[in-house]
């Protein structure tokens, strides 16, 4: 399949500006956001001979990660140091089970979790490794590190390390230092020179396809 030479991406750049591009749950606004509510209408949710299970849903996909973790320190004040989390795990079962548990969640204890996933047993899935690890912030690496170092009582950079060699090797080790600019600006001009000088200096390779 031939390639786009670089220059004519220019012509689609505003079709496909970062900026534009929204998580999959971005929760609602905060001047409607009321946890202590929620957390009530989880608890009514799960009171009683039968689970309210559309209820359940209701809250947990649309609500933010962030606000999800507000709502379950409430519902543990609210109703006697009650944890939501065990609540719904011995509430629910099956796929909806593994899925709310998943959702509920501090976001870097479920990446910590994939990470170890895929470095557990035979083999290792690079490309989750790289999924996660390239696209997190400094910040986010570095709550990701102190999850894997609490549910482990291992050094991620240390099993990393053990599990991946050559240059993969060196752009993780890289990442995991949290050493990135921040993502709060941008510099679009730099950006772009840094794109041009990626693609010049791969285009030319044998393995650049």
């Amino acid at each position: 399949m031939a390639q786009v030479p670089y220059q004519d991406q220019k012509k689609i750049e505003q079709q496909q500006q970062h900026g534009d591009q929204k998580p999959s749950i971005i929760g609602i606004a905060s001047n409607k956001f009321d946890p202590i509510a929620d957390a009530k209408f989880l608890r009514n949710a799960l009171k009683g001979a039968n689970t309210d299970e559309k209820a359940i849903i209701k809250i947990l996909t649309t609500r933010s990660n962030r606000q999800l973790q507000v709502i379950r320190k409430s519902y543990g004040v609210l109703f006697e140091d009650k944890d939501l989390l065990t609540n719904i795990k011995d509430e629910t079962k099956g796929d909806f089970e593994k899925v709310c548990m998943k959702l509920l969640l501090p976001r870097a204890d479920y990446d910590a979790q994939c990470l170890h996933a895929a470095m557990s047993g035979l083999g290792t899935n690079e490309g989750v490794l790289i999924e996660i690890l390239c696209t997190r912030t400094a910040y986010e690496i570095s709550e990701i590190i102190k999850s894997y170092d609490r549910l482990y009582d291992k050094s991620l950079e240390k099993i990393v390390k053990s599990e991946v060699k050559g240059d993969l090797e060196k752009v993780l080790m890289s990442i995991l230092k949290c050493q990135r600019a921040s993502d709060d600006i941008v510099d679009v001009n730099k950006a772009q020179k840094d794109a041009e000088l990626l693609y010049a200096s791969g285009e030319k390779k044998i393995w650049y396809r």
